[in-house]
């Protein structure tokens, strides 16, 4: 199971071409979720004006080799081994789906804009291994390490909108699994049976996990448009305006 590739024999049910156009939109959506909730926060402005603000108070000017010392400093140090949590088990849990989810993302899209005959049995195996350790690390930091809500009157399954990206990530992950353990014991996606029911709640938890990025900006900025036409439109509705437009 773990060395094999269960998008190779998706081919016979769903054409590469497809899988492929899944993924690229899937891209899209975070790209396009992601530039619309800049706009709408206007966090790129802020850090603008806020990196102009702090280059403004500084007492010294800070050398190339120094900021190169620094960010290397902070790559290896926050980034890579997530030295800014101070409960080990936090730590380990956030390590565990960080590098996961790299490896699962990154193998997923070797394993479908690969031909088939030419993704080697290490892809395969990270792929799995990638979504094991999604899988271990999400539910470790959702049922252990997560915020205690019974003290605030909630349980662990009611679920809120920020709650909805590592749920998804998890479900992702364990139908994933699912998937190729069914597959590699002869299951077949086409039978309709319990491999295609994990594909699907596969599929399913995937197209959550993404589209929440473009979903969520859409409305807002929609909303910021419909507020804006509300007190834009009664403007130009004004008689004088409109007689000044038609003699325009």
């Amino acid at each position: 199971m773990i060395s094999s590739n269960p998008f190779s024999e998706l081919t016979a049910l769903i054409s590469p071409e497809i899988m492929q156009g899944y993924v690229i939109l899937m891209a899209i959506l975070v790209f396009l979720g992601t530039v619309l909730d800049m706009m709408h926060k206007k966090s790129a402005k802020y850090f603008f004006e806020n990196s102009k603000k702090q280059q403004a108070a500084a007492k010294r000017t800070v050398s190339g080799g120094e900021k190169a010392g620094l960010l290397v400093k902070t790559v290896t140090s926050e980034v890579l081994t997530s030295s800014e949590f101070a409960n080990p088990r936090r730590r380990i849990s956030h390590l565990l789906t960080m590098y996961g989810f790299i490896f699962f993302v990154v193998t997923t899209a070797m394993m479908i804009f690969t031909p088939a005959a030419e993704v080697s049995e290490t892809t395969a195996q990270l792929w799995h291994l990638g979504a094991a350790m999604l899988v271990v690390g999400g539910y470790w930091f959702w049922f252990f390490i997560r915020v205690d809500l019974n003290s605030e009157g909630k349980k662990w399954y009611q679920l809120a909108q920020a709650d909805i990206f590592i749920v998804s990530l998890m479900l992702t992950a364990t139908f994933a699994l699912l998937w190729s353990y069914s597959q590699s014991n002869g299951g077949n996606v086409a039978d309709m049976g319990t491999t295609a029911l994990c594909f699907a709640l596969f599929i399913i938890s995937a197209t959550t996990l993404f589209v929440p990025y473009c979903g969520p900006s859409l409305l807002t900025c929609s909303s910021s448009l419909l507020l804006l036409s509300r007190s834009v439109l009664p403007r130009l509705m004004v008689p004088e305006r409109i007689c000044h437009l038609t003699t325009i």
